[in-house]
């Protein structure tokens, strides 16, 4: 599916077929790629019906709290699909607890009868509790997801899987809503192979197999091998960005994705030293661990093996100099933070370097108040080279809550170059674990830098002073 072929439907809807859009809303292009979809599967159904359908899943997907997880992002998962990879694309979000914090109230209705919350956890309802339900049994067969067992990883996709099912049920064949459901549970991400060594795709095959005698589906084996293929597809659209052609382009959505799982970042800049270096912690904990195989995945051909190898190794660059690039800034907000320590445990980020504005590209009070110095090191290698230049010239999105250069995190790696930057990071990770204290920490870095970094504070409080005193000498009580 592509935009294009949506054309003729906004033009036959706008003619008279009971809908006035008048422009590309997220409602109105997730409407007319339902039509779409469900059209080329050769079902017709009420507009009314799909527009309602449409409002709930635009709904589920523009809660304050997605960032990343947004209409823009099932619609590029959606591109280039078929029928049923773009309807799995459409629902595959529609629940993300831990960025929603909680299932959203428009289909919790779907997932309420078959799912309760324990101890602040969901969890699959008992045999005895749950209703008999084809559908429910059907997503939990391809999930391989047990009564009463506790959701974790697979959770959000599980539960959007019954949303898209009970939607759905009535309008699709089994096969179809298996080869759908199929789609979704592939969207898990980062898994590695199971302990007998198969991988995700494997596993999702033989459970199709058992699925098709279990349910009667009536598939030949070419018709279970092609759903697999058909859910790697949509997996692998999923987590396109991993395989963006510049770092830049990859780490914007990274910086998305921080607001998501950081409920302090969000639309605010009033955080402090600490909980944005926590948020960078766990980003970069996340990247050590990731491997561009748990990225994405292959079956039986697709994608064909030179695409694969192309896009492993640019998820393997990417990744490469996401690592570097929040190592050396996690180094830089440790020297803030021990000396943010010696005015206190909460102090926000703003306070020590000025507020954050998200419309600045390469300047910042920061920047100006840190010295001009001539480069004292060059990039040894071009993920080096590409890093330095993320850091000094920024990222090529806007944040609502950071800028997008990393003024002093430059300043560290011109005065002292990657290697001796990452040497400081194991000890900023001694700090931050707090086997050592902040003065500890300091007394590991660079005398000239900690004095530089220290009059840039300085000068900040220096400014906001300046500013009060002003405001003293106007004020006509004075």
């Amino acid at each position: 599916m592509s935009r294009q072929e949506l054309e003729p439907i906004h033009a036959r809807l706008s003619q008279g077929e009971g809908q006035d859009f008048h422009d590309w809303s997220p409602e109105h292009e997730c409407f007319l790629c339902l039509i779409w979809a469900l059209e080329n599967l050769g079902v017709m159904v009420n507009p009314r019906k799909l527009a309602k359908l449409s409002e709930i899943i635009i709904q589920c997907m523009t809660d304050s709290s997605r960032y990343f997880h947004s209409p823009p992002h099932i619609f590029n998962v959606a591109e280039g699909g078929d029928p049923l990879e773009v309807l799995a694309a459409l629902y595959h979000d529609v629940v993300y607890v831990q960025v929603d914090d909680g299932i959203n109230v428009n289909v919790s209705g779907c997932v309420s009868p078959f799912v309760k919350e324990v101890r602040n956890r969901l969890q699959v309802r008992d045999s005895d509790d749950v209703p008999c339900d084809r559908a429910f049994q059907l997503v939990s067969q391809i999930f391989d997801i047990q009564p009463g067992q506790h959701l974790a990883l697979e959770q959000n996709e599980f539960l959007s899987a019954i949303v898209a099912v009970k939607q759905m049920e009535g309008l699709l064949s089994w096969q179809e809503l298996a080869a759908m459901a199929a789609c979704i549970e592939a969207t898990i991400p980062f898994r590695p192979p199971s302990p007998l060594g198969f991988k995700p795709s494997e596993q999702l095959h033989y459970r199709l197999q058992e699925l098709n005698r279990n349910f009667n589906l009536h598939w030949d084996e070419p018709d279970i091998v092609e759903a697999v293929r058909r859910a790697v597809r949509v997996a692998n659209r999923d987590v396109e960005n991993f395989a963006e052609p510049d770092a830049s382009s990859f780490l914007n959505n990274t910086w998305k994705l921080l607001p998501e799982t950081n409920p302090f970042l969000r639309g605010s800049s009033t955080y402090t030293v600490s909980q944005y270096r926590h948020a960078l912690e766990k980003m970069t904990s996340f990247m050590n661990f990731l491997e561009p195989i748990l990225v994405f995945r292959q079956f039986q051909g697709e994608p064909p093996t030179a695409l694969y190898q192309q896009m492993l190794q640019q998820a393997g660059k990417n990744i490469t100099v996401a690592r570097l690039y929040l190592s050396v800034k996690l180094v830089a907000i440790a020297i803030l933070e021990s000396l943010s320590l010696r005015l206190g445990s909460d102090v926000p980020l703003t306070s020590l370097v000025g507020q954050c504005t998200p419309d600045s590209v390469d300047l910042s009070a920061w920047q100006a108040r840190l010295p001009k110095i001539e480069p004292q090191y060059d990039p040894q290698t071009a993920i080096e080279a590409e890093t330095l230049q993320l850091l000094a010239v920024g990222r090529t999105q806007t944040s609502e809550f950071d800028i997008r250069n990393s003024p002093l995190a430059t300043f560290l790696v011109l005065c002292l170059g990657f290697e001796k930057v990452s040497k400081l990071m194991d000890k900023a990770k001694s700090f931050f674990q707090g086997k050592i204290t902040a003065d500890q920490f300091l007394n590991q870095c660079d005398e000239r830098i900690l004095k530089e970094v220290t009059m840039a504070i300085l000068k900040e409080f220096e400014s906001r002073t300046s500013a009060l005193m002003e405001l003293q000498r106007d004020s006509p009580t004075s």
